[in-house]
């Protein structure tokens, strides 16, 4: 069983792979624009991490009166992936982490995904 499963904005799994993760993990946490993603496929996060530079504040307002929590992070100096991480381990010390849809997209933002997985 998953305790908490982060979800990236990159790449995802089929929904029924998606939604096999998300029926193991109580914590459901969205990194920035994965929100959007997991909305659309009728997933509601429990928490959104990131720099919010993704999301309109109509956008956050929508997921915060869900009872969604929104943990902003403007550091530029460390990546959505590695603050996600950062606050899950806080959070949850405990628990299991799994991540999903950390590839894809811009070669550096991959390479800064791969590196905060093994801090």
């Amino acid at each position: 069983m998953t305790d908490v499963l982060i979800v990236g904005n990159g790449i995802q799994p089929s929904q029924s792979v998606l939604e096999s993760f998300v029926c193991q993990s109580p914590v459901i946490i969205a990194l920035d624009g994965a929100a959007l993603t997991l909305q659309q496929r009728q997933i509601q996060p429990d928490v959104i991490i990131g720099d919010m530079d993704s999301l309109t504040s109509k956008q956050l307002d929508t997921f915060q009166s869900k009872g969604v929590n929104i943990v902003k992070d403007l550091n530029q100096d460390t990546s959505d992936i590695s603050k996600g991480l950062t606050w899950s381990k806080k959070q949850y010390p405990e628990k299991h982490i799994d991540v999903i849809g950390i590839e894809g997209g811009r070669l550096d933002h991959q390479l800064a995904a791969f590196s905060a997985l093994f801090e």
